[in-house]
């Protein structure tokens, strides 16, 4: 594989992004009375299928946000493979770990929110949208996956603080990953990444494309050392 295919990958796999969605399935599970880990090595096996194959493909195919060299093809069949992916890993969870309805909705609301979302649908590929769908959504999912139960109050709040969360992160990891200078570049602040552009054309690109990258990796190790603590909390009591 040449380096530029490399690149290709590495940039449309969203690593940061993805490692906060990854450590707030962690939180929802860990915050549930007791984790199957099973389920959890499941559930990240079908988030990896859905976010990072799949959402991020159909992304890239939608604005060519990244630039990169894929094809519509390659990138169309990325993410059949990756819906596929996920479609298999929940249906081995329906039917083999944990037989619920509950399950099947959640199945079919998580390919609804990756569809809507990076197809723009009704305007869903909004800061608020995605402080929901990548944020709380998780959190509350797999805290009802491991117990069946309607969250209590303490998951709702810390869903609500991811949420707000969320929302602060996009801001700064949206423009970043559209490298700053596809903002600058407009006459106007229209959406750049389905963000609008918080850039304006009077800055200048480097040093703000530095700050947003350092940015985005504090928020991605602070949302780690979350995760991480949440954990140990778990294993303590």
């Amino acid at each position: 594989m040449s380096i530029s295919r490399w690149r290709d990958w590495n940039v449309t796999l969203h690593w940061p992004r993805a490692l906060i969605f990854y450590m707030w399935i962690i939180s929802g599970t860990f915050l549930s009375p007791s984790v199957d880990y099973l389920l959890l090595v499941l559930s990240i096996v079908a988030a990896f299928g859905y976010l990072q194959l799949t959402a991020y493909a159909l992304d890239e195919l939608k604005g060519r946000h990244c630039d990169t060299n894929f094809s519509n093809r390659e990138l169309v069949e990325r993410a059949f493979t990756g819906s596929v992916i996920a479609v298999i890993v929940g249906f081995t969870i329906l039917f083999l770990v944990t037989s619920s309805y509950i399950i099947a909705v959640m199945i079919m609301i998580g390919a609804i929110f990756v569809v809507a979302y990076n197809y723009e649908v009704l305007g869903a590929h909004s800061r608020i949208v995605f402080s929901i769908v990548w944020g709380a959504f998780p959190v509350l999912a797999h805290y009802i996956l491991h117990t069946m139960q309607i969250p209590p109050v303490r998951v709702w709040v810390f869903a609500l603080f991811v949420a707000v969360f969320s929302y602060m992160h996009i801001i700064s990891y949206g423009n970043y990953m559209c490298l700053v200078k596809r903002c600058r570049d407009k006459e106007t602040t229209k959406d750049c990444h389905g963000q609008a552009c918080m850039v304006r054309t009077t800055m200048v690109y480097k040093p703000i494309h530095h700050l947003q990258k350092k940015i985005t990796g504090l928020q991605t190790w602070l949302v780690v050392l979350i995760a991480m603590f949440i954990v140990v909390i778990y294993y303590g009591c």
